[in-house]
C-alpha cells in the first residue's frame, strides 16, 4: 500500500494538448502554476515565486483534462513519479496526474455526469416486434451486456 499523497491547486497556464499515441492511448499534457500570495509586514499582498508543474494525464482522464481551458483553477493529485528540471533559471516539476478536479474556490462548476436512471434507459435493446429489454441484468449502466445478438 502506498502512503504517498501530493495534492496541489493551481491555474492552467495554457490550453491542454491532447494527443493519441499509435497504440490508441490518449495523453494530455498541460502546465499548472501555483502562485503563493502572502501579506508583508505592511499588510499588503505580495506574490511569491510561482511553482510550475508540467503534468501528464492518461486515457479517460486525459480526454476529460483536454476540456479544461487556460486560466482554469484545478486541484490535482500526483503520482510519485515526479522529477524536477530547470529551464531558463526556473524549476519545473514534471509529474503524472492521478486525480484531477475543477476547483470551486473562485468559480462555480457543474457536473455532466449522466444520472443512473438516464444511463440505464440508454442501455436498452428493442426487438423488431417492439419489446424492450435492459442490456444488463445487474442494473448498472456500465456493466457489460448480457444479451447476445443472433442473426
Amino acid at each position: 500500500m502506498t502512503l504517498f499523497n501530493f495534492t496541489i491547486e493551481g491555474n492552467l497556464t495554457g490550453e491542454p494538448k491532447l494527443t493519441v499515441l499509435q497504440s490508441g492511448i490518449p495523453v494530455c499534457r498541460f502546465t499548472l502554476v501555483r502562485n503563493p500570495r502572502r501579506r508583508n509586514a505592511e499588510g499588503k499582498w505580495e506574490d511569491g515565486d510561482g511553482l510550475f508543474l508540467n503534468l501528464t494525464a492518461w486515457r479517460g482522464l486525459a480526454e476529460r483534462a483536454a476540456e479544461l481551458r487556460k486560466g482554469d483553477t484545478v486541484v490535482v493529485g500526483l503520482r510519485d513519479d515526479f522529477h524536477v528540471e530547470t529551464y531558463n533559471g526556473r524549476a519545473y516539476l514534471h509529474a503524472t496526474v492521478d486525480t484531477l478536479a475543477v476547483s470551486l474556490r473562485f468559480n462555480p462548476a457543474t457536473s455532466r455526469r449522466t444520472p443512473r436512471a438516464e444511463a440505464a434507459a440508454a442501455h436498452t435493446v428493442q426487438t423488431p416486434d417492439g419489446e424492450v429489454f435492459a442490456a444488463s441484468s445487474s442494473g448498472e449502466a456500465w456493466a457489460s451486456t448480457d444479451l447476445e445478438v443472433v442473426s
